[in-house]
């Protein structure tokens, strides 16, 4: 992958962009194994959430909702349409995956659905619905009813709401009306004379100064304070993926201490804001008491959270703002395990709308609307990847579980983008989020097919057949394709 391969200056550019984006994906991927444990430590003690988003960029990952990549089940459809008749077997498999695992892996615990809308002061609201935030809160209003006709409360909660892209506050709707919305809590606690202009003022002073007193969140976080975790626009806490890792799991397992305690023994965060948000959460009669710690450690983490970015807005000059706050996706990625991508990276489909034509149809619109601002130098790229879960030991398992949903997902590119698209093709493995190049034997075969693969000089399943496929030998491949990376990385 050192070079470009094509003669067209054209795929030249489109080639040395996907270069740096499969570099940077391994990368985020290597964190995410360090981090393994602490990831699962988190797990165990938050509930699962399925989140229901729009394909927009900026609403993307659980970054604003202070869980690890990999840690909530995501559906993204343009302005969050859904099919939700029991024919969209997609969209149902996925939640009831989720809800199983709940039942199963965290008894007591009920599941949480979000379906969340979006909506921005500065910049573009939702594309999907022209702007109009009314109509975005109407389809998730839509799909929170429907979905809640269908679970019981002990196994699924069922939660609607509006994010705002330009500091990715949220504004929750719980079954029985009750509002938690982190904008109008910071305005609540400016109106009794505390002023909350930056993420530390969530947290208690003494918290701030003294070293963590967990010793393996310490040492994660490079044995900095949390002052200097939350201090100006490169804060750890928000832009090292392995701080944020550490932190998110420490505070979790802190404020649901708190929480339990009925808000004694606290701390940590700031008391006002802590009882002002735990009164929310108590008055919002049909949530489980044992979603009450996780749900109060999520709203303050996106308390300190909105506050970061509206000091990081307040830094830019206006052209960086205008980036910030609008569209500037630069590709479409469609199906699963793109949580590690930056905010604005990608428009996001994945399947379960019901209609993907529909989605990547808005996706696509999206996409050159971006490029008429910004041109880019390459043809527009779709990057499809399949989330495989479990063991690849055979041929039949690689093909059904990733090659013909490949196929098929090729099908709708190219029933929307015709021939003027470049395709990247991979897979990865589940919790993982390391996207492995493949070649299908039809996109090959360039130069007449119309949608030829870019030729990044790496098939992970390149002459492996029903004889010769083996879990050890792609394993091995596997293993060659991220040494690659991270040495070229390194270059």
């Amino acid at each position: 992958m050192s070079a470009p391969t094509s003669s067209d200056p054209q795929i030249q550019e489109a080639q040395l962009f996907l270069m740096t984006y499969l570099r940077e994906n391994v990368k985020s991927a290597d964190t995410l194994r360090t981090m393994r444990q602490i990831i699962q430590e988190f797990s165990a003690r938050a509930p699962r959430i399925f989140a229901s988003k729009c394909i927009d960029g900026r609403v993307h990952g659980s970054k604003g909702k202070g869980y690890p990549i990999g840690t909530i089940t995501f559906n993204r459809t343009e302005g969050n349409n859904v099919d939700t008749s029991l024919s969209n077997t997609a969209f149902w498999n996925r939640l009831n995956g989720v809800v199983l695992d709940a039942r199963y892996n965290t008894p007591g615990i009920p599941a949480i659905f979000f379906a969340l809308g979006h909506r921005s002061g500065h910049g573009h609201g939702c594309a999907a619905h022209g702007g109009n935030d009314a109509k975005a809160l109407e389809a998730v209003e839509v799909q929170a009813a429907a979905v809640r006709n269908r679970f019981n409360p002990e196994d699924l909660i069922v939660i609607h709401g509006m994010t705002n892209t330009d500091d990715m506050s949220e504004r929750l709707v719980f079954p029985d009306g009750t509002v938690l919305d982190t904008e109008e809590i910071i305005v609540a606690m400016e109106n009794t004379g505390k002023k909350f202009t930056k993420p530390s003022d969530v947290f208690q002073t003494g918290f701030l100064s003294k070293p963590l007193d967990d010793t393996a969140t310490d040492r994660y976080v490079g044995h900095k304070t949390p002052a200097e975790l939350l201090e100006g626009v490169g804060a750890p806490m928000y832009r090292d993926l392995q701080t944020a890792l550490a932190m998110e799991a420490y505070f979790l397992r802190e404020i649901s201490r708190i929480e339990a305690a009925d808000g004694g023994a606290n701390d940590i965060v700031d008391p006002d804001i802590l009882q002002h948000v735990l009164g929310i959460l108590k008055k919002a009669t049909s949530l489980a008491a044992s979603l009450r710690g996780p749900l109060l450690y999520q709203s303050i983490w996106n308390i300190a959270y909105t506050l970061y970015q509206r000091r990081r807005l307040e830094t830019m000059d206006h052209a960086e703002q205008e980036l910030h706050l609008d569209h500037a996706e630069t590709l479409v990625c469609y199906g699963d395990g793109f949580e590690a991508l930056p905010r604005n990276k990608a428009v996001l489909v994945k399947t379960g709308r019901g209609n993907d034509i529909d989605a990547l149809t808005v996706a696509r619109n999206v996409l050159l609307n971006n490029r008429k601002h910004r041109p880019q130098p390459h043809p527009p790229i779709v990057h499809i990847n399949v989330e495989v879960a479990g063991k690849i030991d055979t041929w039949d398992t690689f093909n059904d579980q990733a090659l013909s949903k490949i196929a098929t997902m090729m099908l709708a590119i190219g029933e929307v983008f015709a021939t003027d698209v470049r395709l990247l093709t991979t897979y990865s493995h589940k919790g993982e989020k390391k996207f492995y190049p493949i070649v299908t034997q039809r996109n090959s075969a360039a130069p007449s097919d119309p949608m030829p693969l870019l030729d990044i000089s790496f098939n992970v399943v390149r002459d492996l057949k029903a004889n010769n496929l083996t879990q050890s030998e792609l394993a091995i491949r596997e293993g060659e394709y991220s040494h690659m990376m991270r040495m070229q990385a390194a270059e």
